[in-house]
């Protein structure tokens, strides 16, 4: 009953938070929009309440001052002097922008497409605990980090730690939100999923401020939001959505500057570029399209009337994004460290062999990802490549992006669909043949998302409004990726539970009761649709609660499939003991470079973050602090480590880093618990120190 209470009262705070920061967000917008575009409006106004919690959350933690108590009392005052400021004004573009897509719901079939493929992203996440790769090493460790000390504080990791202490840490700000109230992970997995909404509704603006229209926008919309380079990162806690996301608004925004030539539009980029640098470092490639926007809109409008807007954007993307860029400074001589930058610092482990390591990996980068894009290109029409696939629809809009617009004859449309193309290729050849500096995960064909979107709008605009069997030809390919998609990554090994599937079942019912009661004629029939609504969402409300304790059921379920799916990676008979312990101090030891086992660090934790976790230094006492302490294991000192762990209830070995020896030489102070592959658990006798 207590921890059902807990949940509900977490739920509650998460809300209010939620509804404040989204008031605040819209209050933003509403300085450069002029209401005639809900979703335009939509998408810089979810945007701008992401970037309002990066900044609130970026700034205390910072501060060392990141309490859940003052992230609700500011996300409040911001929102009461926005009603006020705005005079209303916030309220009234949500509500104009859920009028507009109840409209664009009653007027096409294919929107409900994305309306089913989000409803099973979101019974998925309510099924099982988060499983990312990215999101068990640090995603979704850093904010549970946060959450118990009460500030940024770094893991003192060893190997890649380095590297990812330096990340922005946007996505990890919004992923704390849903852990902070109630220590709770149930809705981890849905952080991703207003930014793909975002990139849906952003291609939508796009495609229909350049001229794509009706069935054929639809359709794109469709083929660009199914497509697995998204799908498959909604649920999972990676980064990739959100950066395609604000991508996409950028491109929205940039064909407002181009086609209507409304200078406002670079308030809208300059927010876009905000929060996907403050989430991927990455997206400084889209800078250069972006700059070539910027001058364009000095050439036709003119320095003295494109002046307030340009600084305006640029305000705003350095306003959001700036603060971790110069934490970077501080702490490396480098805002864009890892990455190398002429003139600036190589980093604060220049000369150890950690940074040795780390630039023979960057060494391989351009052959792996020339690699990676050729596996993809001739992947077979039946597998999802990874996860740009399937392969064919990547090679059809990427070349047919080429040859395509060459055959349309008009001009203005076929120079826009080559330029989407250009920006396309730019795009894949930085990412391809750029170093990131020993990120060697830069080779992972999900970082070419970008590509594919810009591509995608490219054939878009150069097809146009089609007859009847070009349009039944986008369907067929919409509804090919579309049930592809959904097998291939919400379907396969991780069965939804029945009370998720009540809960979204019942959402989609009352989204549909909502729009056939908008339609109505009658106000008999109306009302009867909208109470019908009301109490499917009831009931979807009312679920909820049993399918986030159905999620806890499966955990170690869960875990021991995500294990399944990488047999040489993970320990989930440590990670399920681990849920029957009391609140407990437990270290962990990996190798350098860090054990691929001992990546997976935040099942750790516990379901609801009662343990704490941390890596131990191992150097001694009197070696200089730096970025991270322990980090690069070159001055082991085992006296002064025996030390530290007497602050310690568990150690938890993975693979066979120095401690192991250590362990095996005072077996007085070690009692083994279990052993579990290349990981082993030790209880510690505290009392004998």
């Amino acid at each position: 009953m207590v921890a059902g209470f807990r949940v509900v009262i977490g739920l509650v705070l998460l809300a209010w938070t939620l509804g404040a920061l989204g008031v605040t967000g819209a209050a933003v917008v509403c300085g450069w929009h002029d209401g005639r575009h809900p979703g335009e409006q939509a998408v810089d106004a979810i945007l701008a309440s992401a970037a309002v919690a990066m900044v609130v959350v970026g700034l205390l933690g910072m501060a060392g001052v990141l309490w859940p108590g003052w992230v609700i009392a500011i996300a409040t005052a911001l929102a009461a002097v926005s009603l006020v400021v705005r005079r209303g004004a916030p309220l009234r573009l949500w509500w104009r922008a859920g009028c507009a897509a109840l409209d664009g719901l009653r007027a096409s079939p294919l929107p409900w497409v994305l309306v089913l493929l989000g409803a099973a992203c979101v019974a998925r996440g309510l099924s099982i605990p988060q499983l990312a790769w990215d999101g068990l090493t640090y995603h979704a460790t850093y904010p549970a980090t946060w959450v118990q000390e009460g500030r940024f504080v770094p893991l003192q990791g060893d190997g890649t730690w380095e590297l990812y202490e330096t990340f922005p840490k946007g996505i990890e700000s919004l992923a704390y939100l849903t852990l902070a109230f109630g220590h709770r992970d149930d809705l981890l997995n849905l952080v991703n999923l207003p930014f793909w909404i975002v990139t849906a509704v952003a291609t939508r603006a796009a495609l229909g401020t350049l001229g794509v229209a009706g069935f054929a926008r639809d359709a794109w919309v469709v083929i660009v939001s199914s497509c697995p380079v998204l799908l498959a990162y909604v649920t999972p806690l990676y980064v990739e959505v959100p950066t395609a996301a604000c991508a996409m608004a950028s491109i929205a925004a940039g064909a407002r500057v181009v086609a209507r030539a409304d200078a406002r539009g670079l308030w809208s980029i300059g927010l876009a570029m905000g929060v996907g640098l403050s989430t991927k470092l990455t997206l400084l490639a889209w800078c250069l399209p972006v700059l070539v926007v910027c001058l364009y809109s000095v050439k036709t409008f003119g320095w003295w009337r494109a002046r307030a807007a340009l600084w305006g954007g640029a305000t705003l993307a350095l306003g959001i994004a700036g603060p971790w860029y110069v934490q970077n400074m501080r702490l490396c001589g480098n805002p864009i460290y890892p990455s190398p930058l002429p003139g600036f610092s190589e980093g604060p482990f220049a000369g150890t062999s950690l940074n040795e390591w780390a630039m023979q990996e960057s060494s391989v980068i351009g052959l792996r990802a020339t690699d990676q894009v050729v596996d993809a290109l001739v992947a077979a029409p039946w597998r999802v490549g990874y996860p740009l696939g399937p392969g064919w629809l990547f090679v059809f809009l990427f070349f047919g992006a080429f040859v395509i617009p060459f055959f349309v004859d008009d001009a203005r449309r076929r120079s826009t669909a080559l330029l989407m193309t250009l920006i396309a290729t730019f795009l894949l050849a930085v990412y391809m043949y750029t170093p990131y500096n020993g990120l060697y995960a830069e080779a992972d064909t999900r970082f070419l998302g970008p590509c594919f979107l810009a591509a995608a709008l490219g054939c878009a605009i150069a097809l146009g409004d089609y007859g009847l069997p070009s349009r039944a030809l986008v369907l067929g390919v919409c509804a090919a990726i579309g049930v592809v998609t959904c097998l291939r990554t919400q379907l396969i090994r991780f069965p939804y539970s029945a009370e998720s599937l009540v809960v979204t079942v019942a959402a989609v019912a009352a989204l549909g009761l909502a729009v056939a009661g908008a339609a109505a004629r009658g106000r008999a029939r109306r009302r009867g649709c909208m109470t019908a609504a009301l109490f499917a969402a009831g009931l979807s409300a009312a679920a909820l609660p049993s399918a986030l304790r159905a999620r806890e059921a499966s955990r170690a379920f869960a875990y021991g499939l995500r294990v399944d799916l990488h047999p040489h990676v993970g320990f989930p008979r440590i990670w399920a003991s681990i849920e029957t312990l009391p609140p407990s101090r437990i270290a962990l030891a990996t190798g350098r470079p860090l054990a691929q086992e001992g990546w997976f660090f935040y099942p750790l934790f516990g379901a609801d973050l009662r343990h704490r976790v941390r890596h131990v230094p191992i150097e001694r006492d009197d070696v200089p602090a730096c970025l991270v302490r322990g980090m690069t294991r070159d001055e082991p000192d085992e006296r002064a480590w025996l030390r530290r762990m007497r602050d310690w209830d568990y150690l938890v070995v993975v693979s066979e880093p120095v401690e192991l020896s250590w362990v095996r030489r005072h077996p007085d102070r070690f009692d083994l618990v279990m052993k579990d592959g290349t990981a082993a658990m030790y209880r510690v006798r505290r009392s004998e120190h």
